[in-house]
């Protein structure tokens, strides 16, 4: 199970990887929800194309999947704690809606 550390009063980036089977080629909706008092997230769409990073060679090579930023947001008078969070992913394949979650 990932681990993130938060700060109160600051933003952190919860890293986020997409993956697509069977032919996938449309945006997916990601977000966190159960989050605890005091902090929140925004909304993050994952377009339909593999991350392309660069390897200790500054080459550049494709990720199997879409890499996203997560952004939460903690507020200054959130209580300290460990908190499990959890990882919702929405799209539309053949025109259907198609849900994951990952905790």
């Amino acid at each position: 199970t990932p681990e993130l550390t938060l700060y109160r009063d600051k933003t952190a980036l919860l890293p986020v990887r997409v993956r697509r089977f069977g032919g996938w080629s449309t945006p997916i909706e990601v977000w966190a929800e159960n989050l605890p008092p005091g902090v929140t997230s925004e909304k993050m769409t994952a377009e339909p194309k593999d991350t392309i990073v660069k390897d200790n060679c500054a080459l550049d090579r494709k990720l199997d999947g879409t890499n996203v930023l997560l952004p939460i947001h903690v507020a200054a008078t959130a209580p300290a704690g460990d908190y499990p969070i959890r990882l919702r992913a929405r799209g539309l394949m053949d025109g259907k809606v198609v849900e994951h979650s990952a905790e």
